[in-house]
């Protein structure tokens, strides 16, 4: 996705993980793989604001 937004002079549009892998190191490698930030199951609506608030912001 990075790719193509840079291939075709596109902006970033912001990508949240959302994922059951919560061991030390995979939210650093989600962030590596691109995204823009990272979310645990099981999902709580408070995370996902706060995230959300935090890209937009």
């Amino acid at each position: 996705i990075r790719a193509y937004e840079m291939h075709k002079g596109l902006l970033r549009i912001p990508i949240i993980a959302l994922t059951a892998h919560a061991m030390i190191g995979d939210r650093e490698r989600c962030l590596q793989a691109g995204m823009d930030d990272h979310i645990t199951k099981p999902l709580r609506r408070g995370d996902l604001l706060n995230s959300i608030n935090k890209l937009a912001g």
